[in-house]
């Protein structure tokens, strides 16, 4: 069996798609590697909470529903996301981990751990999160205590009276010092000023911002960006760990040692190293297509432009603003499902 178009993961970005692939009446598969509904939310942190509210935070079609938080916890969007798929009867296959895809007379052949599929067209939506940014810092080989990745972070467990470093600037920086806030002895470590908004704007703020940017650049007009959506929310718990002073933050060291790390003739000691450090696209099963530069596919918004049949969804917004994002996928996967259909005619 050909499909019309076959869609690697099943994470927010992958199910935004199949609801306008379906829209558009095409054959298409979801592929996902998890073995249930959730995507990359599955494996964040236990109190980890969006910071949009949720009728803000909503893939195309259905509104997701208010948690008993402002700011939805990620259990609540787990179960949206899982609702989601039941609500629009999505075409799912789990678990299966995509091992390499190669386009052979004009179609992609894609090799699974389950078996091969074959597709006209492709949706590659695997996210970020399996790939994470680990700086090499400079004697970071030396020090003695534990170094693990925010993507490793589950809770405040390990770490009740321990010296810990948190390194990042943005917002996962900010959750998991408001995390440890009470348990730990956090040290805040950036390498810029974050950026921590007025009480009074979220995420709504900072979408509406990249939507103006969006259709400046459709219209060919012109308008500078000036949000961030690493710009830090003041969800509740920031908000308590901001007044009770421990949004404070250090420049970035010189160097790490065995037991912390030195600015100049200053040093700190930490048992825990904590790198909200950021992440790059994962997508390695498209190696085989040789078209990944520097960690990214030369697109047009989603529309891979060196190979035809190819879209790259929510990767970030170099596959367009805000596309990493519940509320700003939908737009990049409609534009997607209708320009597949159009390719699909030709």
């Amino acid at each position: 069996m050909i499909y019309d178009c076959i869609v690697i993961g099943g994470g927010q970005a992958g199910l935004a798609s199949a609801y306008y692939l379906k829209k558009e009446n095409l054959n298409y598969l979801i592929l996902d590697n998890q073995d249930r509904a959730g995507g990359a939310w599955l494996h964040t942190w236990e109190n980890l909470h969006i910071f949009s509210p949720a009728e803000n935070s909503s893939l195309p079609g259905y509104i997701m529903p208010k948690d008993t938080f402002d700011y939805p916890h990620k259990n609540h969007v787990i179960k949206y996301l899982s609702d989601y798929e039941k609500r629009y009867d999505l075409n799912i296959e789990r678990p299966v981990n995509v091992l390499s895809i190669k386009k052979i007379e004009g179609k992609f052949e894609i090799t699974t751990d389950k078996s091969i599929y074959y597709s006209k067209t492709i949706i590659a939506a695997t996210g970020t999160w399996t790939n994470p940014v680990i700086p090499n810092f400079k004697g970071m080989d030396k020090f003695k205590g534990e170094i693990i990745h925010s993507a490793n972070y589950y809770s405040a467990d390990n770490f009740k009276g321990k010296n810990v470093f948190v390194i990042g600037a943005g917002n996962s920086g900010a959750q998991i010092i408001a995390d440890l806030n009470g348990i730990a002895n956090t040290f805040w470590i950036t390498d810029k000023t974050p950026n921590i908004l007025p009480e009074n704007i979220d995420g709504r703020y900072l979408f509406s911002l990249a939507t103006e940017y969006y259709r400046a650049k459709q219209s060919g007009g012109k308008l500078e960006y000036k949000g961030d959506l690493g710009d830090i929310v003041q969800i509740p718990s920031v908000k308590k760990a901001l007044q009770d002073g421990k949004l404070s933050f250090y420049p970035m060291f010189d160097e790490i040692d065995e037991e912390g790390a030195k600015w100049g003739n200053t040093r700190l000691n930490a048992d825990w190293i904590i790198l909200c450090t950021g992440f790059k696209s994962s997508f390695e099963y498209l190696s085989p297509l040789n078209i990944i530069k520097d960690g990214r596919i030369n697109t047009d918004n989603a529309r891979a432009l060196d190979i035809e049949g190819l879209w790259c969804m929510g990767f970030g917004n170099w596959t367009g603003f805000a596309s990493a994002t519940l509320i700003g996928v939908g737009r990049f996967a409609k534009e997607s499902a209708q320009q597949i259909r159009k390719y699909l005619k030709n």
